[in-house]
């Protein structure tokens, strides 16, 4: 191919080639006991479908200290970590990878002297979430409780 031709199939190819459009994606992390809504937390970020864009990161939470034995102090990850990649549009719905971790401690508090118990939930999977609209990511019921925690999340374009 003589480099004139090449140079327009070239420019040719990246003006086909959409703009990427950019979402604001919510999440919120909600805690049920039985039926009832006990706990709901929004964390947000925002994404384009730009290949080029690595993804998403929110980081929420606390190291909580701990004593196991004395004069030795331990510390313990709790909160949210959501990770969000390849985002897609396809549609008018989105594709996108979404890893979401929650940590917390039954009943909020650690006493002295014991080691924490730390309830994990930890989901991982592709999405085709409905642009504008609310989404169950993940639910999962609590092993030892009537408890249950869910992530849902809307993706609004920005503008």
């Amino acid at each position: 191919m003589k480099p004139i031709a090449l140079f327009l199939a070239l420019c040719l190819t990246a003006s086909a080639q959409e703009a990427p459009k950019f979402f604001r994606l919510d999440f919120v992390v909600k805690e049920f006991d039985e039926n009832k809504l006990v706990s709901a937390k929004t964390y947000s970020t925002f994404m384009s479908t730009d290949e080029r864009q690595k993804g998403a990161l929110i980081r929420t939470g606390n190291k909580v200290g701990y004593s196991p034995n004395p004069g030795t102090t331990n510390f313990v990850d709790v909160g949210v970590n959501i990770d969000c990649s390849r985002l897609q549009e396809v549609n008018s719905q989105l594709i996108v990878q979404v890893q979401a971790e929650v940590n917390s401690i039954p009943g909020g508090e650690i006493l002295a002297n014991t080691l924490p118990t730390v309830r994990t939930n930890r989901w991982n999977a592709s999405a085709l979430i409905p642009i504008g609209k609310v989404s169950t990511l993940f639910s999962s019921d609590d092993q030892n409780s009537k408890r249950r925690m869910q992530v849902d999340l809307t993706a609004t374009p920005v503008k």
